[in-house]
């Protein structure tokens, strides 16, 4: 499996953890709410990955809910980020870096306003 591969599926394994749907940028999903959005938003050349002993990769994680449950969305995205700090990838050794985080509000799903805390997380993975 590849290194991007691990990440992902151990990220979606970890926040499922949380009892809330995950999903894949782009995956047609419900709108029932709140939800998770996961995607890689750097991924290394395979040959990049045999020269180097590691790389920094970047998991975006969106965590939607309704506009009336900020209360809510605020809940799952500190859970959300403290099992982000303790992820642990399935066959790459890999250690958490750092995070960010920006709070929007998001009419792209039929017009229909939520809150969205857009989260950036920054993991190095390392060679075998």
């Amino acid at each position: 499996m590849s290194p991007e591969e691990d990440l992902l599926l151990s990220v979606k394994q970890c926040l499922r953890a949380l009892n809330v749907p995950v999903y894949d940028f782009g995956q047609q999903r419900p709108t029932k709410f709140p939800q998770v959005i996961v995607s890689l938003q750097n991924e290394q050349e395979q040959t990049d990955i045999k020269v180097l002993d590691y790389f920094l990769a970047t998991v975006a994680v969106d965590v939607y809910a309704d506009v009336a449950n900020v209360d809510q969305a605020y809940a799952l995205g500190r859970k959300v980020a403290n099992a982000m700090q303790r992820l642990e990838l399935a066959e790459w050794p890999s250690k958490y870096d750092s995070s960010s985080m920006h709070k929007l509000i998001d009419n792209s799903l039929e017009g229909r306003p939520l809150t969205r805390l857009a989260y950036l997380f920054d993991i190095f993975v390392y060679g075998k």
